[in-house]
Protein backbone atom coordinates (compact mmCIF):
# COMPACT_ATOMS: atom_id res chain seq x y z
CA UNK A 1 0.00 0.00 0.00
CA UNK A 2 1.36 3.44 -1.03
CA UNK A 3 1.14 6.16 1.29
CA UNK A 4 -0.29 9.45 -0.25
CA UNK A 5 2.31 12.17 -0.56
CA UNK A 6 2.67 14.76 2.13
CA UNK A 7 1.38 12.35 4.58
CA UNK A 8 3.95 12.70 7.32
CA UNK A 9 4.37 16.46 7.48
CA UNK A 10 0.25 15.97 7.67
CA UNK A 11 0.35 13.94 10.62
CA UNK A 12 3.22 16.24 11.98
CA UNK A 13 0.97 19.78 12.00
CA UNK A 14 -2.08 17.74 13.12
CA UNK A 15 0.29 16.37 16.38
CA UNK A 16 1.16 19.58 16.53
CA UNK A 17 -2.23 21.20 17.06
CA UNK A 18 -3.28 18.73 19.31
CA UNK A 19 -0.60 19.31 21.70
CA UNK A 20 -1.38 22.80 21.44
CA UNK A 21 -5.06 22.71 22.09
CA UNK A 22 -4.77 20.40 25.07
CA UNK A 23 -1.86 23.00 26.29
CA UNK A 24 -4.54 26.08 26.13
CA UNK A 25 -6.95 23.82 27.62
CA UNK A 26 -5.27 22.56 30.14
CA UNK A 27 -3.43 26.37 30.85
CA UNK A 28 -7.55 27.26 31.03
CA UNK A 29 -8.53 24.81 33.64
CA UNK A 30 -5.33 25.84 35.91
CA UNK A 31 -6.44 29.63 35.65
CA UNK A 32 -10.05 28.92 36.88
CA UNK A 33 -8.24 26.86 39.71
CA UNK A 34 -6.64 29.93 40.48
CA UNK A 35 -8.97 32.65 40.58
CA UNK A 36 -11.38 29.92 42.43
CA UNK A 37 -12.87 32.33 45.54
CA UNK A 38 -10.81 30.71 48.42
CA UNK A 39 -14.48 31.42 50.68
CA UNK A 40 -15.59 28.87 48.52
CA UNK A 41 -13.16 26.40 47.36
CA UNK A 42 -10.50 26.36 50.27
CA UNK A 43 -6.84 24.77 49.67
CA UNK A 44 -4.31 24.93 47.25
CA UNK A 45 -5.32 25.32 43.20
CA UNK A 46 -4.66 22.12 41.54
CA UNK A 47 -2.66 21.94 38.29
CA UNK A 48 -2.39 19.32 36.20
CA UNK A 49 0.04 16.22 35.92
CA UNK A 50 1.46 14.80 32.69
CA UNK A 51 2.36 11.40 31.64
CA UNK A 52 3.05 10.31 28.59
CA UNK A 53 1.92 6.89 27.13
CA UNK A 54 2.37 4.30 24.49
CA UNK A 55 0.22 1.86 23.62
CA UNK A 56 0.54 -1.41 21.21
CA UNK A 57 -1.60 -2.45 17.85
CA UNK A 58 -3.55 -6.06 17.86
CA UNK A 59 0.27 -6.94 16.62
CA UNK A 60 2.00 -5.78 19.30
CA UNK A 61 3.34 -3.24 17.33
CA UNK A 62 3.51 0.57 18.09
CA UNK A 63 0.49 1.85 18.22
CA UNK A 64 1.03 5.41 19.09
CA UNK A 65 0.53 7.34 21.78
CA UNK A 66 0.69 10.86 23.56
CA UNK A 67 0.64 12.68 27.14
CA UNK A 68 -1.84 12.37 29.41
CA UNK A 69 -3.40 14.93 31.53
CA UNK A 70 -4.73 15.05 35.15
CA UNK A 71 -5.91 17.69 37.44
CA UNK A 72 -6.84 16.91 41.13
CA UNK A 73 -7.88 20.59 42.11
CA UNK A 74 -10.55 22.19 44.62
CA UNK A 75 -12.81 23.49 41.99
CA UNK A 76 -11.96 20.49 38.95
CA UNK A 77 -11.11 17.09 39.70
CA UNK A 78 -10.70 15.20 35.60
Amino acid sequence: MTLPDGLDEKKARATGWFRELQARITAAFEDLEREAPDALYPGEPGCFERKPWTRTDHTGADGGGGTMAMLRGRLFEK
